[in-house]
């Protein structure tokens, strides 16, 4: 005789709701990403182009963020681009929490032939990289904003935001070890980020079969240097950290404003900047060639986008 006992209905689970919300929301996902590659684009050629500038003897001094900021603002389309890019860069700090938060491309990692991305180690390593990268894009937007508002005016420097931080940090009973771990995690970014340029699987991130092969073989290879300079840059950070936490002066750590112009200050300062100026105009390129290719495709259970 068979069973009046009614069928057990299986609520869906807080994970699976927010699967559904996100497929609902594909296309603003992609939307919101893509709007933050792009302003991350254009922060990165305003730097490396005042840098490139610098090199060549057009401008005094290389700067960083909040120096190229400040400078774009003296003009009234300048003001509409720093606009644009504190909109940018609020919105990649959403998609950066998504990715941090949510790991939607855990299934993309997955599937990757590297047996190290599928690590759990690797995984965290990438949602806590993620988290940091959307509270330096919040420091960047708050600072942005506050110069637009009139708050403050970005410091003289831009290191002084670093200093600021160093000087706190060792102020601490342990205060040089975390600052140095500081540099440390700096330092290994910045040799990680090397490493990418030359291993990236970029037809994997990117939508690049798209292209012709000419072009296609340009944005690698511009991608490739892009990528590898910023890991230079960082590297450098690192290593300026790294000397204020055992020197305990936090007047020697450096931003990206102060490793442009040790770079600048060295014998053959003006070759070396501008070789890392094109870097970081590069890595704007790549930025670029993000917003446009990357692969974001929000699929139901799981956005199914590659790590890039």
């Amino acid at each position: 005789m068979p069973s009046s006992a009614p069928e057990t209905l299986t609520r869906p689970s807080i994970r699976q709701r927010v699967d559904a919300v996100l497929h609902r929301c594909r296309s603003w996902i992609a939307l919101i990403a893509r709007c933050g590659y792009t302003a991350r684009a254009i922060m990165y050629f305003l730097i490396g182009g005042l840098a490139v500038l610098a090199a060549l003897g057009q401008d005094s001094r290389a700067t960083g963020v909040t120096g190229a900021l400040r400078r774009t603002l003296t003009s009234l389309p300048g003001k509409g681009i720093v606009a644009f890019v504190v909109i940018g860069l609020t919105a990649h700090a959403l998609w950066s929490l998504l990715l941090a938060f949510r790991d939607p491309e855990r299934r993309a990692r997955t599937r990757s032939q590297d047996p190290a991305a599928r690590t759990p180690a690797a995984r965290f390593g990438y949602r806590f990289a993620r988290f940091f990268e959307a509270l330096v894009q919040v420091v960047i937007v708050a600072g942005a904003v506050g110069m637009v508002t009139g708050w403050t005016d970005g410091g003289p420097e831009d290191e002084s935001n670093i200093e600021r931080w160093s000087a706190t940090l060792l102020s601490f009973p342990l205060g040089p070890f975390l600052l140095g771990g500081i540099g440390v995690g700096m330092g290994l970014f910045g040799v990680a980020e090397i490493l990418r340029g030359y291993r990236a699987r970029l037809d994997e991130m990117l939508r690049l079969a798209e292209l012709a092969p000419k072009p296609r073989w340009v944005v690698t290879l511009i991608s490739r240097l892009g990528i590898a300079a910023r890991g230079i840059v960082f590297g450098l950070i690192g290593v300026w950290i790294i000397a204020a936490a055992v020197t305990t002066d936090a007047r020697t750590a450096k931003g990206l404003g102060g490793a442009l112009r040790s770079l600048q200050a060295q014998p053959a300062g003006p070759l070396l900047l501008s070789i890392v100026a094109a870097g970081l105009v590069a890595y704007g390129t790549y930025e670029l060639a993000r917003a446009r290719y990357r692969r974001i495709q929000p699929a139901t259970g799981s956005l199914d986008v590659c790590p890039a």
